[in-house]
Order: C-alpha cells, then sequence, then structure tokens
C-alpha cells in the first residue's frame, strides 16, 4: 500500500534568507515575521487611503471657493465644527442630554438650593445606578459638575453659595 503524496510544503519568504531555520526557536520567529509583513502591507494600504482622503478634503475645500468669496472662513468654521464634535465621548451612564433632565428634574422638585452632591445622587437614584462605589459615584458627580456648569453658562441654573467645598445650586429665575 502507498502512501498518499505529501503536497509540497511552502517555505516561508525568508527560510533561504536568513538563519532562522538553524534557531530552535524559528516557528515564534517566523509567526513574528508574518505578523511584521501583514502589519507593513497594511500600513501601505492605510497610507495610501489616507492620501486619497486629504486629497478628497483639498478637493471639497476648492470646490467650496468656487461658491463662496469667504471660503477660507467657511473652511475654518468647518475645521472647528469637527474638532468640537470630535472631543465629546458618550457617557457609559446616560443616553445624550439625559444627565441635563435629571439635573434640571432634581433641582425643580426641590424648593431650596442643593449641594453637588445631592443632585449627584438623586440622579444616581433616579436611573438606579448604585450609590456605595466611590468610583462610578465620582464619575457620576464629574458629570453632573459639567452639566450644572453648561447649565449656568446657558442661564438656567445659578451658583448660590457654598457650604463647605461644595457648592449650591438653585433653578434661575
Amino acid at each position: 500500500m502507498t502512501s498518499p503524496m505529501k503536497p509540497p510544503t511552502k517555505k516561508h519568504p525568508l527560510y533561504n534568507t536568513t538563519e532562522l531555520q538553524c534557531n530552535n526557536k524559528s516557528h515564534v520567529l517566523y509567526a513574528l515575521a508574518n505578523k511584521k509583513m501583514e502589519l507593513k502591507r497594511l500600513e501601505g494600504e492605510y497610507q495610501s487611503k489616507l492620501l486619497k482622503l486629504s486629497n478628497d478634503i483639498t478637493a471639497l475645500e476648492t470646490t467650496i471657493c468656487l461658491f463662496d468669496e469667504e471660503c477660507q472662513d467657511t473652511n475654518e468654521k468647518i475645521n472647528q465644527h469637527i474638532a468640537q464634535k470630535s472631543h465629546r465621548s458618550n457617557s457609559r451612564y446616560f443616553s445624550k442630554g439625559e444627565c441635563r433632565k435629571l439635573v434640571l428634574n432634581a433641582l425643580r422638585g426641590n424648593s431650596e438650593p442643593l449641594r453637588t452632591e445631592e443632585i449627584s445622587l438623586r440622579v444616581q437614584e433616579t436611573k438606579r445606578i448604585p450609590t456605595n462605589d466611590t468610583t462610578i459615584n465620582k464619575k457620576i458627580q464629574k458629570s453632573v459638575v459639567d452639566v450644572l456648569r453648561k447649565l449656568e453658562r446657558d442661564g438656567l441654573v445659578r451658583f448660590v453659595g457654598k457650604e463647605g467645598i461644595e457648592i449650591l445650586w438653585e433653578i434661575a429665575n
């Protein structure tokens, strides 16, 4: 009975050009070499895609200038808008605008000013987020403080004073 013929094994591209085949760790080195070749190929593909995108953006900016006499200002406004949007990150605990609504509801439901921590805890209770984890409490409180500062700038809430190191807030009249 004859054994089936084995197909010829394809040797690694580095097999004859390096001393890898003499090393007892050659399988690791071959795997690393393969990964490097794969990443270099991907790097080239992505660089060509980035170059194409850059050229497309330049073409769009040029086209904008054909229709807009103040195209430099327009392009600058577009770039600023993109930069502002890229910094916003989604919260793990709140959907867009939800924290703002919860903070306003916490303040509306109270006749006296509330401390930042109290507002934060009320928001957590409303969302049924556990209040016994200090790490989560700090993250939620940071979100609440950010929302309160934005609401203050918009004139919807106001800083009333301090109680120790805590800031007191209320709905603006």
